[in-house]
């Protein structure tokens, strides 16, 4: 387990799904057993069973993450399955917005947040759109709750 990683998640979704012949109840379809499998590496990965994979994002945004996740997990007591997909979400934003560059929030406009909002949400059922704009304001709930400004 300590090895196990994303690519044994593609590697069995490519080459053991499609020929699969494991019992008729199992299921098949790729994107119930990805985000199972993906879901089941976090928890390893929190766990510390399994290696943390490199961070995606450059390191203040990493760091603006953790302190996100902390907050999620520690103040608002949500679940490792709520918090991914937030920081998830979270990060991208931030990475779209200020890249490699440090994290300010205070220079955001609304204009900022829509534009990343109907950018990464064109063509999402209402649910999935919703979920961002919760995960957004999460981050800034977060920073409001710190005494930063957040526009």
């Amino acid at each position: 387990l300590a090895d196990f990683a994303e690519s044994h998640v593609d590697c069995f979704l490519e080459k053991h799904l499609p020929t699969c012949r494991c019992g008729r109840t199992s299921r098949r379809a790729a994107c119930d057993i990805r985000a199972a499998l993906r879901s089941m590496l976090a928890l390893l990965r929190e766990s510390g069973q399994c290696v943390s994979k490199r961070p995606a994002f450059p390191a203040a945004i990493s760091l603006e993450l953790q302190d996100l996740d902390d907050y999620l997990l520690e103040v608002r007591g949500l679940s490792l399955k709520t918090r991914l997909p937030r920081r998830r979400q979270v990060g991208q934003f931030l990475f779209d917005r200020f890249g490699a560059g440090p994290v300010q929030l205070c220079v955001l406009t609304p204009k900022d947040v829509a534009r990343f909002v109907a950018a990464c949400t064109a063509g999402l059922a209402p649910g999935s759109v919703k979920a961002v704009g919760i995960a957004l304001r999460s981050q800034f709930t977060f920073k409001a709750s710190r005494g930063e400004r957040t526009n």
